[in-house]
This record gives structure tokens, sequence and C-alpha cells, in this order.
């Protein structure tokens, strides 16, 4: 999986899985990986329900572009 995703072998990696709305704590998720570049983070899950998912318009933001450690 690692090779898949293009993650590193000798670095810690932090997953979280659930659907990307708010209340998942995804927004707390990407800040993670913005406070912690030595980490690889990976989000299992997408926009069950598209547009009319909580908080949408800013987390398919940072879905189109994450920070260089988060992979969703």
């Amino acid at each position: 999986m690692r090779k898949k995703l293009g993650l590193p072998v000798d670095k810690f990696t932090i997953i979280g899985v659930g659907q990307i709305q708010e209340r998942k704590g995804v927004l707390d998720f990407i800040k993670l990986a913005q406070l912690l570049p030595d980490f690889y983070f990976v989000w299992a899950g997408g926009f069950s329900f598209g547009k009319i998912t909580d908080g949408y318009r800013e987390l398919k933001k940072y879905v189109a572009d994450p920070p260089i450690n988060l992979k969703f």
C-alpha cells in the first residue's frame, strides 16, 4: 500500500478513515499534517453526500490541493 500511494517505508504514517466532512475531524487532520511535516497522513474516504456535505467547499479545496504529506 505504501508503494501504491508513494509513501516512504521509513516514515511514520497516520491514517484517518471516514466520510470527508467537518464532523469527522478532517479539518483537524489537515491541520495536524501541516504542523507535523515529518509524518505522512492518509485519509481514506470520500464525499458521500457530494455538494451537500457539511463544509464541502472548504474541504474540496484541501482535497484538490492537500499539504505535501497528506493523501486523500
